[in-house]
C-alpha cells in the first residue's frame, strides 16, 4: 500500500520539484512532468531569483563574520608564512608589499592596518625591511579625535627555520 501512494497512485498530489523556489504547483503525477515540461522558464526564473537571494544571504553573513572576526585588541600578531619564498619573490619585483588584515585600536577606535616591503621600500629598498602602518576609514571614525596621534610599536620576531620557510 506504502509503495502504490508513492510510486504509482495517480490521485495522490504531488508537488513541483521547484517547490523551493517559489512553484506552487501541486496537482496529479500523470501531470507533473506536462508542468515541468510547460514552465521550463518560469522554473528557470524562479531559481535564478532564488540564487540572487542566498547570494545576499551570503554576502551578509560574510560581513558579518568579517565584523566579527575583526581584532579590536589594539595588537596585531601578524604572521608571514613562506619568508624565504617571498623575500626571494621581493628581491624580483619591485615594489612588492605585503598588506595584513585590518584591526581596530581598540571596540571603537581607530581602524588601522600594517604593510610590510620585504626588500625595503624608497631609501630602504635593497638593504631594508620596511614596515608601515596605515589609518584606514573605520566605523567609529566620527566618535574620534583627529589626527590620529597614538604611538605604534612594531616587534618582529624571526620565528627559526621550519622546514625552509
Amino acid at each position: 500500500m506504502e509503495t502504490h501512494l508513492r510510486d504509482e497512485c495517480t490521485a495522490l498530489a504531488i508537488a513541483c520539484s521547484f517547490k523551493e523556489a517559489g512553484c506552487r504547483f501541486k496537482g496529479p503525477r500523470h501531470l507533473l512532468e506536462t508542468h515541468l515540461e510547460a514552465n521550463a522558464a518560469s522554473h528557470l526564473s524562479l531559481m535564478v531569483a532564488l540564487s540572487s537571494r542566498q547570494n545576499q544571504q551570503i554576502q551578509m553573513l560574510k560581513t558579518a563574520i568579517d565584523k566579527l572576526s575583526t581584532n579590536c585588541t589594539g595588537t596585531l600578531l601578524w604572521k608571514i608564512s613562506d619568508w624565504s619564498m617571498k623575500m626571494a619573490e621581493a628581491k624580483n619585483k619591485d615594489g612588492l608589499e605585503l598588506i595584513s588584515p585590518p584591526f581596530y585600536t581598540s571596540q571603537y577606535g581607530y581602524k588601522l592596518q600594517a604593510s610590510m616591503f620585504l626588500n625595503g621600500n624608497g631609501p630602504g629598498e635593497n638593504t631594508h625591511v620596511s614596515v608601515y602602518i596605515k589609518v584606514l576609514p573605520g566605523e567609529y571614525d566620527s566618535l574620534l579625535k583627529w589626527p590620529f596621534s597614538h604611538s605604534i610599536t612594531f616587534t618582529l620576531f624571526e620565528q627559526g627555520s621550519q622546514n625552509g620557510q
